[in-house]
């Protein structure tokens, strides 16, 4: 039976890897790609292709389907969720008829919090935990730049059998994958490094090479690492003494112009996902006790720029 694999959120995330396994399942009689997007976006995806960009290399690939209309698109047997996190509720809603007891429901999102309101909203679906590293954004409708960092996606599920087919799914399009039954360890890393980078490269639109030139910002960076450590030790995930400078050194990997996504956010003066990377670590440091004043000081100087 044919696998229908669907992408929400075709921005960088959704958009480099969907166009990955666009490319290499689409046309096959065994799988179908869908696109879940909308507006001009959309409309050049449908017309012309989705071109992802990654240095000189450019490739263009074409879904089998783009849509937005999805009370009629029947059940998905994988569902990548690659929203932003302000958006999951009504992504989830939007979805809410396309899941089942069967569908493989992968959130490649940031954050800690969509693993639990998937798991709330689709109780009778395969929630998996997932995480990627990369710097990936919308150049223009219907495109996509990659500009560089750890190539690889990180799931997990508790059922074997199904954890190993679905990354093979990945794995058969080229997409560097590691599974493993629980990786709320690796999830918490992913945030952890997301969550300081982007909260002080915001503050001022440094790239993180900017940020760990600047003794300043990199003093300010390595306190937000050690308070927001403290919450995930706070939530039972421990880490050792070199984890912080093995993070600064993954950080340094990076091109020097590399910035989060929140601070193309804020620089274009979009909605951001400052509750998600910044306010998480507070309103979770206030509930469980913890000190966070790096966190806090930042989290206020932001919502005023926000």
């Amino acid at each position: 039976m044919k696998k229908r694999i669907a992408v929400l959120g075709i921005g960088g995330v959704g958009g480099f890897y969907g166009g990955k396994l666009a490319q290499h399942y689409s046309g096959d009689p065994q799988a179908e790609i869908i696109f879940i997007a909308h507006g001009t976006h959309a409309e050049a995806i449908s017309a012309h292709g989705l071109k992802i960009s990654e240095g000189e290399k450019e490739i263009v690939v074409h879904p089998d389907a783009v849509t937005d209309e999805l009370s009629s698109a029947g059940i998905f047997d994988v569902l990548l969720v690659c929203v932003k996190t302000y958006s999951l509720e009504g992504a989830i809603a939007s979805v809410r008829k396309n899941v089942n007891e069967k569908t493989a429901v992968i959130p490649l999102m940031n954050g800690i919090e969509p693993y639990e309101l998937l798991l709330k909203e689709f109780p009778q679906a395969k929630i998996f935990r997932g995480c990627c590293y990369f710097n990936a954004y919308i150049e223009a409708p219907g495109a996509i730049r990659f500009r560089g960092g750890f190539n690889q996606v990180l799931i997990g599920f508790e059922d074997d059998v199904l954890l190993s087919s679905v990354a093979g799914i990945f794995q058969r399009a080229g997409i560097n994958t590691f599974s493993r039954k629980d990786i709320s360890k690796e999830v918490w890393e992913k945030f952890i490094f997301a969550s300081a980078i982007a909260s002080v490269g915001s503050l001022e639109n440094d790239s993180f090479g900017q940020v760990l030139e600047k003794p300043e910002k990199k003093r300010l960076l390595t306190e937000m690492l050690e308070e927001v450590i403290s919450i995930a030790r706070a939530k039972n995930v421990f880490f050792g003494p070199g984890f912080i400078p093995g993070l600064l050194e993954k950080m340094s990997g990076y091109p020097y112009e590399a910035r989060t996504s929140m601070q193309l956010d804020f620089s274009l003066g979009r909605k951001t996902e400052l509750e998600t990377f910044t306010g998480y670590v507070v309103r979770t440091g206030r509930k469980a006790g913890v000190p966070v004043p790096s966190y806090e000081s930042v989290y206020a100087a932001l919502k005023q720029r926000a």
